[in-house]
């Protein structure tokens, strides 16, 4: 490789590193926004209207809010426990509701098996808290669709 071919390279990988920096900016300011109409910071106490996911997309919001705080105290990475925590209640919580509905219905054992990788996932700081939303938003999507199966066998839930 020639010398123009090599600075030619690295420049390139200094212009893929920026954007990439950019596009991790931008999909944090608009996680950010997406939480705006959830909670006003006006408000001394939060209340979140919704269910469990809307409670860990505020909780994500706060997060981001903290980290674009510079003179107040970070507390993202307590939210991060706080959140990973929440998913592991909500994950053992199916596991518990899923086994006792498998001792009279057939369920199929790969939602077990995906729950405790996702379990697995939750322990892992590798996977961040936007992985995490979406993996557990798939298995709900299966959970749903087992209760659908079992429904049109025509048992009764």
């Amino acid at each position: 490789m020639t010398d123009k071919e090599t600075n030619r390279i690295s420049l390139l990988e200094r212009w893929l590193e920026e954007l990439q920096g950019r596009v991790e900016r931008v999909e944090k300011e608009l996680r950010l926004l997406a939480t705006d109409t959830m909670f006003t910071e006006d408000v001394g106490s939060i209340t979140v209207e919704g269910g469990f996911m809307d409670l860990i997309d505020v909780l994500d919001g706060l997060s981001l809010r903290e980290e674009r705080a510079e003179e107040e105290v970070n507390v993202s990475a307590l939210l991060d426990l706080l959140i990973r925590f929440l998913f592991r209640q909500e994950a053992q919580n199916t596991q518990i509701k899923l086994l006792i509905l498998s001792q009279t219905h057939p369920i199929s054992g790969e939602l077990f098996d995906e729950i405790g990788l996702f379990l697995n996932d939750v322990e892992d700081e590798r996977f961040t808290v936007q992985q995490l939303k979406f993996r557990w938003r798939q298995i709900e999507a299966m959970v749903r669709e087992e209760v659908k199966r079992l429904q049109k066998s025509g048992k009764s839930l």
